[in-house]
């Protein structure tokens, strides 16, 4: 029997022709955009999407939570170290990433922006505030969950000053930028020569009628009968971060809604590993940093464990901070020469580093033996 035409839009540009699983090619769509008509079961149509008709576009494309998720590199901000454009729906957000190369500091020099302005939602703002200042609370929120997804996976050794910036280009008013803005900091380092330990991806749920939802809309989100909000992100293998507020939520339910956005982060990772094989850069080589554990030894072998047990188990949190400072500051005036020569500097900065090694390792023991230094069960 004859199949009736059906109407396709494609919201952007074709980049190549589209292609269906079981007739092949579809004719005149390379840089198409707008409505096609075709025979074909449209959800059997495949097609790569990018926002820009440039030639040098190099963009992969997924069906989540029933959108077309869409990466692509290669026209904007290119003397950034990597660069990448999300769109989700009609949401878009641009982040850059650049290497400013070592810095002489004893900490990783890592800074992550986010900014939504209100152009992205078509608005300028009027009244007496005509000008937008410093971030909202949800921008330095967004933040935080893109810097602590993946501060922790840059290759040890690796002290260069990174800043991974992100801007909402434009908000649908559906479809939430923050993830948006987490997977293209991801896909920019991953694309970029900046040591990291792989792909990440990173996903939000929602929980409605007793089912996940995946990247659920604004109107999800705000629904009375919605019972959790929750962003991860991860690895291939494993999760690395959780943000979540639920409306009491069985915890019976909270491993099956893991699992879920876990299986969608991998999925993302997919998209990054593809898109790296396409352009991405060969990693910078970096010399694994050298571990003195011989300090830390010294310093537990002269207190013993139980002291240090005492100290992290002060009451009160600011009473445990102090507490522990305290401690350090002993140790140091114990072991190590209390002179201000370059010689005896260097040996204090050695014990005070031992200290807080040995602080970190007996509060992670016990936690661990579900021994929680506030008291906690």
């Amino acid at each position: 029997a004859q199949q009736s035409a059906v109407r396709i839009t494609f919201q952007g540009h074709v980049r190549g022709p589209a292609v269906c699983k079981h007739t092949g090619i579809l004719p005149n769509t390379d840089g198409f955009s707008g409505t096609i008509e075709t025979t074909q079961n449209p959800e059997r149509i495949k097609a790569v999407m990018t926002i820009s008709s440039n030639k040098n576009v190099r963009s992969v494309s997924r069906e989540i939570g029933g959108r077309t998720l869409t990466i692509e590199t290669g026209w904007i901000a290119k003397q950034a170290t990597g660069s990448v454009i999300v769109s989700y729906g009609e949401t878009v957000v641009m982040t850059t990433v650049v290497d400013g190369g070592p810095k002489p500091l004893d900490f990783f020099p890592l800074t992550v922006d986010y900014r939504e302005k209100t152009y992205s939602a078509g608005k300028i703002p009027g009244g007496f505030f005509k000008r937008e200042g410093a971030p909202t609370l949800k921008e330095v929120l967004a933040m935080r969950m893109l810097d602590r997804s993946v501060r922790p996976m840059f290759t040890a050794g690796f002290q260069n000053e990174v800043q991974v910036m992100s801007a909402v280009l434009s908000f649908d008013q559906e479809n939430e930028p923050e993830v948006l803005s987490m997977i293209g900091g991801m896909a920019a380092i991953h694309l970029s020569h900046i040591p990291f330990e792989g792909g990440m991806g990173a996903v939000r749920l929602g929980f409605v009628d007793g089912n996940v939802i995946i990247n659920p809309t604004k109107s999800v989100l705000e629904m009375e009968n919605n019972l959790l909000d929750l962003t991860m992100s991860g690895t291939a293998t494993a999760v690395c971060m959780v943000e979540a507020g639920a409306k009491e939520l069985p915890d019976s339910e909270v491993p099956g809604a893991l699992a879920a956005g876990h299986e969608v982060i991998q999925e993302i990772i997919g998209m990054l590993d593809e898109l790296r094989g396409m352009c991405g850069k060969e990693k910078l080589a970096v010399v694994a940093p050298v571990t003195d554990s011989s300090t830390a030894e010294e310093v537990l072998a002269k207190y013993g464990e139980a002291a240090v047990e005492q100290v992290l188990l002060t009451s009160g949190k600011f009473e445990r901070y102090a507490a522990v400072d305290a401690w350090v500051a002993q140790v140091v005036a114990d072991m190590a020469p209390a002179g201000d020569s370059e010689a005896d500097l260097a040996e204090q900065k050695r014990i005070k580093k031992g200290a807080k090694k040995v602080a970190n390792d007996v509060e992670r023991k016990m936690t661990l033996n579900n021994k929680r230094v506030d008291g906690r069960d």
